[in-house]
């Protein structure tokens, strides 16, 4: 991972904290959700129209966009999913898979995994 994408990742996970403390509580809905992120979408589209654009903005916008997204996809959709396991560093590494921090792993047909299920 090259250092641009180490940061910006990194000021997502910032914003999603922070959001998280302004506005505690998960998201009621998908259509709470829908409309958090069309606001900061047309907030980044209003940068992109602007004749005098300011980069800076421009990312602060797409920051905070993908911290909705990261936030509906955690608290509205996984919270009602039973086909998805988070598989650590440890069982990656026992799997032979590329180590990351965390995987998320959801079945294409959505069936629950079996608990001693390690195949993907």
């Amino acid at each position: 991972m090259n250092k641009h994408t180490a940061a910006v990742l990194c000021a997502i996970e910032g914003a999603v904290a922070t959001a998280r403390i302004k506005h505690p509580g998960a998201y009621a809905s998908p259509h709470q959700a829908y409309a958090l992120a069309l606001e900061e979408l047309d907030e980044y589209w209003d940068e992109v129209r602007a004749k005098k654009r300011n980069h800076s903005l421009m990312l602060h916008e797409l920051i905070d966009l993908a911290a909705v997204c990261v936030r509906a996809a955690t608290e509205v959709h996984l919270a009602k999913m039973p086909e998805y396991e988070i598989l650590d560093a440890l069982a990656l590494r026992q799997l032979g898979l590329p180590v990351c921090d965390l995987l998320l792993r959801i079945r294409r047909d959505h069936t629950p995994f079996d608990p001693g299920e390690r195949t993907l």
